[in-house]
């Protein structure tokens, strides 16, 4: 198994961050149809061969991602798409 794990600072409140991982979400179910749920402020998501959940802190967002072995050969094309979109929404201010 392969993991992604992935950090962000972030200046935003509780209210914005949460939006924020809602939209990455969103772009990732989008492109890769995830399923995706709130456990208090972690937003856990998972997709055939594929399983993780993004965390939000006062000041850091956490993503960490679990590839099974078919997703292995797309670890670089998710890698690389997460770390874009994280910039976008969580930019450090």
């Amino acid at each position: 198994m392969s993991r992604i794990n992935i950090y962000r600072k972030h200046s935003l409140n509780r209210d914005q961050a949460r939006r924020a991982a809602e939209k990455v979400a969103e772009h990732l179910n989008d492109r890769f149809q995830l399923h995706y749920r709130w456990e208090g402020d972690s937003l856990h998501f998972k997709h055939a061969g594929l399983k993780g959940y993004l965390e939000l802190k006062e000041s850091e967002v956490r993503i960490r991602i679990n590839l099974g072995l078919m997703m292995l050969a797309m670890k670089p094309f998710l890698e690389h798409e997460i770390h874009l979109h994280m910039n976008e929404i969580f930019e450090e201010t």
